[in-house]
């Protein structure tokens, strides 16, 4: 991956040590024995990363950028020109990523047909990476809700015959509306269509059930052995129907999930009796070891390509509910009189990764089940499994503290001992330049309760010159008296008005999506006006502040000085509130001395 697509900036040298860090919302992810996370204080962010050990300290990866990042066991993956670029764990003390494989060519990928080159297109018309859309070999961005896959081929898990493309194909499964990738396959609901085409499709490696049809093509394993696969998506008829668009921006990993030889989904509650999941598992989570195909416990492959033995395994070719999963549930859907009008829902707080699931309820119980067990003492507001084949979870409290537990963390006698993860401080936020920030303390906003990004000031206040001896002006109300367009002087104290942000773009929640907004979305742009004067007074127009929701950088200092202010006067329309009803066109000012002296 090139290392300017995972550059994050933290301007200014490092000083005193800040606050803690803690997590920034669910913005962490766990791969097979490492991790790495989203973490604030103080204003400031960086991403942090940590290898599995009994006790755990994070480093910061100064050149890492989570936006448009998906986590698979071994990788870090995100979209680049139209291309996935792939990078492996950070080590501590690496100073640039690390990339897997030779980098693509600087090619394009190949348009839909009928698809527009214009440049005015919208962001559905570019190629994305979301949470749960990196396998274990290979990687599904979205791109104007269909998708296409890049990666290792072996298996059909891209989704087309042949050798891994420079331009990939999408795969024509739109609407996608969920997508859950496994170690070789893939499954994903189409809708959007005809009914006759809407339905689940999975394509790849098919030999332990995981399709949830036969697969219709032979692929080859290590060693040459000959393996069912499915080379295209297929249609596989399931009992249930998964609603709604499940890997679009802020909406969440959806209803699909995969193991490494096992898919799963959360059918709406009145269809099934909680998660239902099809294939093999190494540990038994579903089915019963005499579906399993001849063999495949003695000789369970791995994503490295050897195999191990799998005394536990268990299978089941067709959708079948995971005992247990349906204990925590969750009321959606609208109110009446305070009372949900549907039935509860199967949470969606869940998470399954080839040794296991982990669920978690409204109120913070965890529920773990496979070889990943249930961790002692804790409660959380999210949970992550381990995409790699170690039977490993992570949970993120409320409070932003991450602890991790199962193989790599606990110890073997106590594998349900969470490990907490202990992150490195941040830098305080960086001196600032400007002699004039305005600050207010962080998260005094409301749409700036979880805004990690602190700008600096792109703005440098000028000099205000001193008054010629004996220079006055009239007051804000006799100058608002002025005739439209004269040139007046106004005598006041320098302030600045209330400020303004777009909140659609710095809210915590996303208005389209009713969804938490990624920290990197907040943070907005802030501005405020300059005013001279008492009551409304009068604006300044040509300077002015702005910032983001924590700071505003002003054209000039304005600590409540004394000043004069000439220029041009003009109607401002449209006034709203106590907003100043006049204003000065290319007003000029300078401070009066006397004043002047008393404030320094």
């Amino acid at each position: 991956m090139d290392a300017s697509l995972m550059i994050l900036s933290l301007a200014g040298a490092a000083t005193a040590p800040a606050a803690p860090p803690v997590v920034v919302g669910q913005h962490y992810v766990i791969g097979e024995g490492w991790g790495c996370a989203l973490v604030a204080a103080d204003r400031q962010s960086s991403w942090e990363c940590w290898q599995a050990a009994p006790s755990v300290q994070a480093w910061r990866v100064p050149w890492l950028d989570g936006r448009g990042m998906a986590a698979g066991p071994d990788r870090l993956c995100a979209v680049e020109a139209e291309q996935v670029r792939c990078v492996q764990p950070p080590r501590r003390g690496d100073t640039a990523p690390r990339p897997i494989g030779a980098p693509p060519p600087p090619t394009a990928r190949a348009p839909a047909a009928g698809a527009s080159s214009d440049p005015g297109h919208s962001f559905y018309d570019d190629s994305r990476l979301y949470d749960g859309l990196v396998g274990g070999t290979f990687a599904c961005p979205s791109k104007g809700n269909d998708i296409w896959c890049a990666g290792d081929n072996d298996f059909g898990q891209l989704g087309y015959t042949g050798t891994p493309a420079a331009r990939p194909p999408l795969l024509r499964m739109w609407i996608t509306e969920n997508l859950g990738l496994g170690t070789w396959h893939g499954c994903a609901w189409r809708g959007g269509g005809p009914p006759a085409d809407e339905g689940l499709y999975c394509w790849g490696r098919g030999d332990a059930g995981q399709l949830g049809v036969a697969a219709p093509d032979v692929c080859k394993a290590a060693g040459g052995k000959d393996v069912a696969c499915a080379r295209r998506p297929i249609r596989v008829p399931v009992p249930f129907r998964l609603p709604g668009l499940g890997y679009a921006p802020n909406r969440g990993r959806g209803d699909l999930r995969a193991g490494d030889m096992f898919t799963c989904a959360r059918p709406p509650r009145n269809q099934t009796a909680g998660i239902v999941c099809w294939g093999a598992s190494r540990d038994g989570l579903f089915g019963s070891a005499a579906l399993c195909p001849r063999g495949l416990a003695q000789a369970w492959p791995t994503r490295r390509g050897g195999t191990i033995a799998a005394p536990g395994a268990a299978c089941s070719p067709t959708p079948v509910a995971i005992a247990g999963s349906d204990r925590f549930t969750r009321s959606m859907g609208p109110t009446l009189g305070g009372r949900p009008t549907r039935p509860p829902e199967i949470t969606d707080a869940f998470d399954v990764g080839p040794r296991g699931i982990c669920m978690v309820s409204d109120g913070g119980d965890i529920w773990c089940k496979g070889a990943i067990p249930t961790p002692r003492k804790l409660a959380a507001a999210s949970v992550s499994v381990s995409a790699g084949e170690d039977a490993s979870a992570c949970a993120a409290t409320k409070d932003g503290r991450l602890h991790c537990w199962g193989e790599g963390y606990s110890p073997a006698s106590a594998p349900d001992r969470p490990v907490a993860i202990t992150f490195e401080p941040l830098p305080s936020p960086p001196a600032n330049p400007n002699p004039a920030p305005i600050d207010s303390p962080a998260g005094a906003q409301p749409w700036g309760a979880t805004c990690a990004i602190h700008r600096t000031c792109e703005r440098v206040a000028r000099a205000i010159p001193a008054c010629p001896p004996g220079a006055q002006g009239i007051s804000a109300e006799a100058a608002a008296q002025a005739a439209e367009g004269a040139t007046v002087s106004v005598e006041g104290a320098l302030r600045t008005g209330m400020s303004s942000t777009t909140r659609k773009g710095c809210s915590e929640v996303d208005p389209e999506t009713q969804k938490p907004r990624p920290v990197q979305a907040c943070c907005n742009r802030n501005s405020a006006p300059i005013v001279v004067g008492g009551g409304a007074g009068i604006l300044l127009g040509g300077i002015g502040c702005l910032g983001d929701e924590s700071r505003l950088c002003c054209d000039v200092a304005v600590r409540g000085q004394t000043v004069i202010a000439t220029g041009k006067l003009r109607r401002n329309q449209d006034v709203i509130g106590a907003a100043p009803t006049h204003r000065l066109d290319d007003a000029k000012i300078c401070e009066i001395e006397a004043r002047r002296q008393r404030t320094e």
